[in-house]
């Protein structure tokens, strides 16, 4: 315990003899907090995506549409290829695919569940769940839409 409180003392007594100690005591956590910590988010902006609209309806158009108004989605590339899409993928020019099948409006009518394809980049897994995790966000807001035109 002596020994502690030898060390205590050792320790105060330079703080106080040095000024440049003190300040970097108090100044450099400071200053991490203010520069790192914003350095240091997990929100991933302009996903690159590649529509397939296989179905082009209206109902399609109001998918791809709310897609194109979220903060998270950048639509770089629309085709019908489905094999140019995963080129796109492969080359790394695109980050996600989403394919819409023919029959997804009419199904959205009739009350029958439509339904989207995602094929994503996952070499980075952290991005490739965050970017997963924001499709299912805007799907379930679109759903959400839909709900209540019908009601």
């Amino acid at each position: 315990m002596r020994t502690i409180l030898y060390l205590l003392r050792k320790e105060f007594l330079q703080i106080f003899r040095n000024k440049f100690i003190g300040r970097a005591i108090f100044g450099v956590p400071i200053v991490q907090m203010l520069i790192l910590v914003p350095a240091v988010t997990f929100e991933i902006k302009n996903i690159r995506m590649c529509v397939i609209d296989r179905d082009m309806s209206a109902d399609s158009r109001a998918l791809v549409n709310q897609l194109e108004g979220s903060t998270f989605f950048k639509i770089k590339y629309s085709t019908f290829s489905e094999e140019e899409a995963n080129s796109l993928l492969h080359r790394n020019k695109c980050d996600l695919i989403l394919q819409i099948p023919s029959g997804f409006g009419k199904n959205i009518g009739t009350g029958n569940p439509g339904k989207v394809l995602a094929t994503l980049n996952a070499i980075n897994a952290t991005s490739a769940q965050l970017s997963w995790a924001y499709l299912n966000g805007v799907l379930r807001d679109h759903n959400m839409n839909i709900l209540i035109e019908n009601a």
